[in-house]
């Protein structure tokens, strides 16, 4: 549709023309519909005079005036002295700020749709492509001229060449949001403005596409939030969730078991406001297989979906639900009953225990909330370890997904429980992520934790094992890690590869380790009265040294057994390491020897 712009900036210029400027604010889709049916019935070649003009555009007696500025606009330049009324709907069409995108597309192609067959034919596209972009550069200051016809032509043919026949609604759908040329034109003629694009499989409408397509083998926006800019989507096998940056909250996809948060159990083909919570600015979202999380900016936590897990953490601690919103549904796959919660429901057991919640995660059957304190709490399917209180927690719930197999036996968790094994007492976590049946947390050090399921090695703790507790991965105790992400079957973090350490013989001053510039210290053996100005070779970091001897730098294996000789020798002898400071590569953490003191 137009010129492929390889520089698309001259889109951030348009805007409608002043003498055109009410006509975005005139026009429903309905009444667009009556515009083209007239268009239609008036002039079998759309050519219009100013009598005809007038009738099709059917507006008040107030309009006169700018009715025929509009008709001189678009009749200029013409030997008829006409307006092409293909040019002036079409172009109307696309500036209306009262029609949603989706709507416009539908429009246009009935409106290109001579002949009125369902599909446009490629004689009818290539009259749509001169007719709109001569519309558009005629209305809208900034929009390039239209392109030659031979140009249009090999366009169309280009496209035509993959669509048997004519084209379809979807066809044409599919043209105006993958096509690089027609996305400047859908960029600037619509209000998305920082679109979330979707595709993959859409088998249970989690794209939230219109025309619902079963498989999006190409990136397209998604049309249907156009007006907000989502901040974050949280998606699963049967849903998506989009939070905009003004703290509210859409879902599609399939609405068994309440996970869209409407109230009932209807699918929702496209994103739709989930409106009990539109008064709630919301600042995190998370989605399970069946249940859906959510935080508010004033660190409520909301969860709604399949209940019958634990998942959704509403149990007091006695195991009863408060004002239980809990309803019962048939499920076809056990042939029993499944509780589930429809509407989001706040978790008071936190609320009213002053736990305030600023970030939240789903695994497939339970969920974890960091509080602001830093603490983890966590509801839900604990039978691989997923919730991280111990194999043998007190407060597990034996379920059976079916009665009689003792075989389905899980362990669930009814209410959020703050984790509090020996190992993370004193541990302040600031991120956590969920994977299918493992979690992984970061905490204010930089050291990542691993829990759940451990098979394919996703914990990271070097064998297969299921870990019921948070343990930290020791293989990354060196490295500074700034984010985890835990995969369905794998794990990720970004971490740094080497860490400085300084260290040194162990003295009398009691002084513990220490960072520099945020990088983690092991040691010092210190004489404060001594201490200078020091940078190590080859950087232009300046340290404060507390021994005046010299500098040694020892570059250090990247991982660390009994059996590594560290030190060479006859490089560094044990004379001269003990009257030095030692700068490895890669940092000690606590439990450590320091290398120098192996030679005191």
């Amino acid at each position: 549709m137009g010129q492929a712009q390889s520089d698309p900036s001259w889109i951030h210029k348009t805007r409608i023309k002043a003498e055109f400027a009410v006509l975005a604010q005139l026009y429903t889709e309905d009444e667009l519909e009556k515009v083209a049916k007239r268009l239609k019935d008036v002039a079998l070649n759309f050519a219009l005079d100013k009598s005809k003009f007038t009738k099709i555009l059917h507006l008040p007696e107030a309009h006169l005036e700018s009715i025929g500025t509009w008709f001189e606009e678009f009749s200029k330049d013409r030997a008829s002295k006409m307006v092409d009324g293909l040019e002036f709907v079409a172009a109307v069409t696309c500036v209306s700020r009262k029609v949603p995108v989706f709507a416009k597309i539908r429009r246009l192609f009935h409106l290109f749709d001579l002949d009125d067959t369902n599909c446009i034919r490629k004689d009818e596209f290539i009259i749509f492509l001169k007719a709109t972009t001569t519309g558009l550069h005629r209305m809208v200051q900034g929009l390039p001229p239209s392109p030659p016809v031979l140009q249009l032509e090999t366009l169309a043919g280009d496209f035509f060449a993959d669509i048997p026949g004519a084209l379809t609604l979807s066809d044409f759908l599919v043209w105006l949001t993958e096509t690089h040329a027609s996305l400047h034109f859908v960029s600037c003629l619509t209000r998305l403005r920082r679109a979330t694009w979707v595709f993959g499989r859409n088998e249970r409408l989690q794209l939230g596409l219109h025309l619902e397509p079963h498989t999006q083998h190409r990136p397209t926006p998604l049309l249907g939030l156009e007006g907000y800019t989502v901040a974050k989507v949280a998606t699963n096998q049967s849903h998506s969730l989009f939070l905009t940056d003004q703290g509210r909250l859409f879902s599609c996809g399939r609405g068994f078991a309440g996970i869209l948060g409407t109230g009932d159990l209807d699918d929702r083909p496209q994103p739709v406001l989930v409106e009990a919570l539109q008064h709630v600015r919301l600042a995190d979202i998370a989605v399970g297989v069946r249940h859906s999380a959510c935080v508010s900016e004033k660190g409520q936590l909301f969860t709604w979906g399949a209940a019958d897990m634990g998942q959704l953490g509403l149990a007091d601690d006695k195991g009863r639900y408060p004002s239980d919103p809990r309803k019962w549904a048939f499920d076809p796959t056990t042939g029993g009953l499944y509780s589930y919660v429809a509407t989001p429901a706040v978790v008071s057991s936190l609320w009213s225990s002053q736990v305030k919640v600023r970030r939240v995660v789903c695994n497939s059957f339970s969920t974890c909330a960091l509080s602001e304190e830093g603490r983890l709490v966590t509801a839900g399917d604990a039978t691989e370890g997923q919730c991280g209180h111990g194999q043998m927690y007190k407060g597990y719930r034996m379920m059976h997904l079916e009665p009689h197999t003792a075989r389905t036996a899980s362990m669930v968790l009814d209410r959020f429980t703050t984790i509090r094994g020996p190992e993370v007492k004193d541990v302040e976590f600031v991120d956590v992520s969920g994977g299918g049946a493992h979690t992984l947390a970061l905490d204010s050090h930089g050291s990542v934790w691993a829990w759940g399921s451990g098979q394919w090695g996703r914990l990271g703790h070097g064998d297969s094992r299921t870990c019921f507790e948070p343990r930290c991965v020791s293989v990354l105790k060196a490295h500074k890690c700034v984010q985890v992400s835990a995969g369905f079957m794998h794990s990720a973090c970004v971490a740094s590869i080497f860490r400085i350490t300084i260290t040194g013989a162990a003295g009398e001053s009691g002084l513990s380790a220490f960072s520099i510039l945020g990088l983690p210290v092991g040691p010092l053996d210190v004489w404060l009265e001594k201490q200078q100005p020091l940078t190590p070779p080859n950087t232009n970091i300046e340290l404060n040294a507390f021994l005046s001897a010299p500098l040694l730098v020892v570059d250090l294996p990247l991982k660390d057994t009994t059996d590594d000789q560290f030190i060479n020798n006859e490089l560094y002898p044990a004379s001269a390491i003990k009257e030095s400071v030692l700068l490895v590569d890669r940092s000690l953490w606590e439990g450590n020897i320091p290398i120098a003191h192996r030679y005191e």
